[in-house]
């Protein structure tokens, strides 16, 4: 059965877009038939994956104007759904005038699910209707964060924006908080003190943890796509390999 599994939180910059693309590498690695969805207007999924030569992007599925199968391009040993940035400026507000706003994503992709063990979705850094067509379809959603002060600030006014989605999406699980770019040795720090507040919180948190890892965004900027494009050892690599075997266990 698929699992279409959303990666949100309201705040940019925590490692949303790294950590989705390279989940559903790392699935699609180990051999599970995996669709990515780049549901974010600012494509840096897209970008990170270097896709080129697009005539057709997430927002001709949502409205309409393309089929799945004119819009899906394969790379990496997956499916993807790009974005094509022109094409999505302004993309909540064409949504607003359309009908199930909410749901297109779902009416987009649900007659092809069976082709595919795994959907990963990068969201939006914010709360919105593109956030709520993929918590719609969602049967879990990870937020992942920064050891970081201000990187758990907004957590609460997600968690309601979720829970409220939740009362429509019976099937929706929060699989868990991820923790980005931690680094176990800062003992004495706000990096080890955030952490603890996270696992604190009595709410479900991977024991995994991303660690920092330069060979990461090295991957993302210079050579394009995921970390197991490299085929070489790396804790980047180690880290979302375990990422992968917990997410499998959902």
């Amino acid at each position: 059965m698929t699992k279409v599994i959303s990666f949100v939180n309201a705040k940019g910059g925590v490692g949303k877009t790294t950590t989705s693309v390279n989940v559903a590498g790392g699935l699609a690695n180990e051999g599970f038939k995996t669709l990515f969805v780049d549901l974010d207007p600012q494509g840096n999924a897209t970008s990170y994956l270097a896709l080129e030569g697009l005539k057709n992007d997430m927002s001709d599925l949502l409205l309409e104007t393309a089929k799945f199968e004119d819009v899906v391009v394969s790379k990496y040993g997956m499916d993807i759904i790009p974005v094509i940035c022109d094409k999505c400026v302004g993309m909540e507000g064409r949504l607003a005038s359309q009908t199930n706003a909410e749901m297109l994503l779902m009416i987009a992709i649900e007659d092809y699910l069976d082709n595919y063990d795994y959907v990963i979705i990068d969201c939006p850094p914010a709360i919105g209707k593109l956030t709520a067509n993929a918590l719609l379809f969602s049967d879990y959603y990870v937020i992942p964060v920064l050891p970081e002060p201000f990187s758990v600030d907004g957590i609460a006014g997600l968690t309601k924006f979720t829970d409220r989605i939740a009362k429509f999406n019976k099937n929706l699980k929060f699989a868990g908080f991820l923790l980005n770019k931690y680094n176990s040795k800062k003992r004495n720090s706000t990096n080890h003190i955030i952490a603890d507040h996270i696992k604190g919180l009595n709410m479900p948190y991977f024991s995994t943890s991303i660690r920092e890892d330069k060979t990461l965004y090295d991957v993302i900027l210079m050579k394009g796509g995921h970390i197991f494009n490299l085929g070489n050892k790396s804790n980047g690599v180690e880290d979302f390999k375990n990422l992968c075997k917990e997410i499998v266990t959902l």
